[in-house]
């Protein structure tokens, strides 16, 4: 390994972590289009891990997210592979 952090270190999750908040509220900053979670509330994501569930009403809003994503992802070197991107559609 030439530059980073080797994954069996402590410091690596941490910033990993820290790098996907910071892509996650910075690519859903602009659309602010989610699910009525409470009363006053919208559900935008939900992350675990590396693993990301973009939330909408809108077929057209999650492709806005996941295009956002992909742009701001990129800025910090990460890549989403479209191979594992998944749909699910509720009561559609």
């Amino acid at each position: 390994m030439k530059t980073g952090v080797g994954q069996d270190y402590v410091l690596s999750s941490m910033l990993f972590l820290l790098v996907i908040d910071w892509i996650m509220k910075t690519a859903t900053e602009s659309s602010r289009m989610g699910i009525q979670w409470f009363f006053l509330f919208q559900l935008y994501d939900i992350d675990f891990a590396d693993d990301i569930a973009l939330l909408s009403h809108n077929h057209n809003h999650v492709q806005e997210k996941v295009h956002s994503l992909a742009t701001t992802a990129g800025m910090t070197g990460l890549i989403i592979e479209k191979s594992n991107i998944k749909t699910m559609h509720i009561n559609s």
